[in-house]
């Protein structure tokens, strides 16, 4: 699956390069998003499933920024989020898992007529994972806090991630051509970990981490604004 979907994203990259009109362009262009990812993290679900803790959903709702630079057509720049907590349990304990990312990014832009706007990013950057874990029976109590200090756990994990996206804009007024103003459009790609990162607990590194990668693609709204000029 990884390398049909690198084959169809340098495939497309090429056939839109041969039809590109052979325009500079110059500006800027920025956007909050907003959408699903589909992240799967295989290796963590496996630990939680073993120590009887209900499995992580894959679908989450995802929202954040992103923003370029354009300089003779290359676009330079990058994105961040965050996506939906999830929660989780076996009974005995309660958890919450929360994912962040970040990106940096590179990308050429392809006009497709006046109207819209197409380029691919590629990049790199990472993934923040933050679990918090503890028992139903915990209470606010000073004293209890004190006599049993592990009742909370915090668990940190920071995961590399390779970010490959197809993007498409469209001006509300106006053309790709130049000038500026309120712009629409939607990013659709695929991110996955190479390595298994680095994982903390309490500020302590964890050994017996989750083995499996982080991974899934994504589709979101971009609703933002930009400028191009020739």
């Amino acid at each position: 699956m990884k390398k049909f979907s690198l084959l169809l994203f340098v495939a497309l990259l090429l056939s839109s390069a041969t039809q590109a009109q052979k325009i500079s362009r110059f500006g800027g262009m920025g956007f909050f998003s907003f959408g699903l990812t589909d992240v799967k993290q295989p290796g963590l679900n496996t630990q939680l499933t073993a120590a009887g803790y209900t499995a992580l959903q894959s679908n989450q709702l995802s929202f954040g920024g992103e923003g370029f630079g354009i300089v003779n057509n290359f676009l330079i720049g990058g994105r961040g989020g965050g996506m939906g907590r999830q929660q989780f349990s076996n009974g005995t304990n309660t958890g919450t898992i929360t994912n962040s990312y970040g990106s940096f990014l590179l990308g050429y832009t392809f006009p497709v007529g006046k109207k819209l706007l197409f380029y691919p990013l590629v990049g790199f950057g990472g993934i923040d994972s933050e679990l918090t874990i503890e028992n139903s029976a915990t209470t606010n109590n000073m004293g209890n806090a004190l006599a049993n200090p592990n009742q909370i756990t915090v668990i940190k994990a920071e995961v590399p991630i390779l970010d490959f996206s197809l993007n498409f804009v469209v001006p509300v007024f106006g053309s790709v051509a130049g000038g500026g103003g309120p712009m629409l459009g939607i990013t659709a790609g695929y991110m996955f970990s190479p390595a298994a990162g680095n994982y903390k607990m309490n500020g302590r590194d964890l050994i017996n981490v989750p083995s499996g990668q982080i991974n899934g693609f994504y589709v979101r709204m971009l609703f933002g604004g930009g400028g191009f000029g020739g």
